[in-house]
């Protein structure tokens, strides 16, 4: 396991951690945990990879900022999180989104292949 950050109390952590896929290399990952989730699926409250630059408030709800670019850097795909929401709720804890970087040419190509234009 790599490094971890921990909320005022203790009680909850973002864990950064590195998978082996094998010809595709290692790939940087981050999920958010409680104390009794360190012994289970590490996957299961995966941060989305466009979730960066977290931080923790005082009122133990993790900041982020959203960023599409982030995910094709890392060599991923961008997510199925809600792009619009503010706040998302995961494994209890409260994420409030602080900024957005949208990708133009994502919104773009959304937009033509919604309306049937490519």
């Amino acid at each position: 396991m790599g490094s971890s950050f921990y909320n005022s109390d203790s009680s909850a952590a973002v864990v950064n951690y590195q998978l082996d896929v094998g010809t595709r290399g290692l790939r940087d990952y981050q999920t958010l945990l409680r104390k009794n989730d360190y012994k289970g699926d590490l996957s299961k409250f995966m941060l989305p990879a466009e979730y960066i630059e977290p931080k923790w408030r005082a009122d133990d709800a993790l900041e982020v900022t959203y960023d599409e670019r982030a995910a094709f850097l890392r060599g991923e795909n961008v997510t199925k999180v809600h792009k619009e929401r503010d706040t998302v709720v995961l494994n209890g804890i409260v994420i409030v989104v602080r900024e957005r970087h949208m990708n133009k040419q994502i919104a773009v190509d959304e937009f033509m292949k919604a309306n049937r234009l490519k």
